[in-house]
């Protein structure tokens, strides 16, 4: 089934109580269409019990073809429709009509989404990992990102860890070149270690092929670093501490902890113990700056748009690998008299090419 270009169209108005405001549109194509309506100011009380109802109704034809009635007390109205190649039979302007079911004025800000008529092609690009992987090392090494770990007691909190980074970049991090955070001296049964000088090298950046993730790894310094008992426990010897952070082109995010974790008293292994306590902290810190998919997908898709270039109303879609290369299936909009049809290219390391 070809696939369109979709269109975005938004309206804000003040709606009188009970009355009503209608919005046109004019679908191109068949496929799915939705509205999405949020009252600026609602009001706490309504004698219907609703805030509003949404509808959509074809060209000439005063029944509509879907709708949707938002209790009070709701922040969104919304309403999908599939548009059928039947639906389009009758040429002309479609209508959402945004209703107010309360008694007071309120302003709906509303946004609308249909296909045009427009229709799209699918190209594959393809970037050398070689080539993407001196990219993200220079990258790296240009940002000079460091951890040092520095355990604290829980109660009272004290921030005596910190991530650093090159001074030539603090302009896209808040003016800041440094960050100070809390971590928890490590516990293991009753006994309770502290993390003393524990510092990494500066950070790496690669993307590994065989799993099509960036993971960005930082090695420790094991011979200046130290995990000292507290009270009754014994020091531990570290003879390796290191941790991954994973990132696959979904958005998601995985620490991994690598340690080997002896107690000097004895020699019992505690790596797992340390390794589950470092990825539950990373996993609970990465909730807590909102670093979600829904939120890093977009900056993925930015960073790799700009590296192909891709123009504005050029959607990427998928990645994926194939041996060493990168493969980056984006949606463009079909050249004229071109219907249908699928391009490869090759970007990074050689011309770019594609065949219809």
């Amino acid at each position: 089934m070809p696939e369109f270009q979709t269109v975005d169209t938004s309206d804000q108005a003040l709606v009188t109580g009970g009355s009503r405001h209608d919005i046109h549109f004019r679908p191109g194509a068949a496929g799915p269409i939705s509205a999405r309506s949020v009252p600026a100011k609602a009001p706490a009380h309504s004698e219907t019990g609703f805030l509003g109802t949404l509808l959509f109704r074809r060209p000439g034809s005063a029944k509509p073809v879907a709708s949707s009635k938002t209790k009070l007390g709701q922040t969104v109205m919304a309403l999908d429709y599939t548009v059928t190649a039947a639906d389009l039979a009758a040429a002309g302007d479609w209508t959402c009509e945004v209703i107010n079911n309360t008694d007071n004025d309120v302003t709906f800000k509303t946004d609308i989404t249909y296909p045009s008529n427009v229709q799209l092609i699918t190209i594959s690009a393809t970037i050398d990992i070689p080539f993407l992987n001196v990219l993200l090392s220079n990258a790296a090494k240009a940002a000079q990102l460091q951890l040092l770990l520095q355990s604290s007691p829980a109660d009272p909190a004290t921030n005596e860890s910190m991530a650093s980074w090159s001074p030539d970049i603090p302009f896209k991090l808040n003016g800041l070149s440094q960050f100070l955070f809390h971590v928890n001296d490590p516990e293991k049964d009753l006994l309770t270690f502290r993390l003393v000088n524990l510092k990494s090298q500066t950070a790496s950046l690669q993307l590994r092929p065989d799993n099509v993730k960036i993971e960005l790894f930082l090695d420790f310094d094991v011979k200046n670093g130290k995990m000292i008992g507290l009270n009754v426990a014994p020091d531990v010897d570290l003879t390796f501490f290191a941790i991954t952070i994973q990132l696959d082109f979904a958005g998601n995010i995985t620490p991994i902890c690598d340690t080997q974790a002896i107690l000097r008293f004895n020699s019992l292994d505690i790596s797992s113990d340390i390794k589950s306590q470092v990825e539950s902290e990373l996993r609970t810190r990465i909730g807590g700056a909102n670093l979600t998919p829904q939120t890093v997908t977009p900056q993925l898709f930015k960073y790799f748009s700009l590296l192909l270039r891709l123009r504005p109303e050029e959607r990427i879609t998928l990645f994926s690998s194939q041996g060493n290369n990168l493969v980056i299936t984006y949606t463009t909009p079909a050249p004229l008299g071109q219907i249908g049809g699928r391009q490869i290219g090759k970007v990074a390391g050689s011309s770019a090419a594609g065949n219809a």
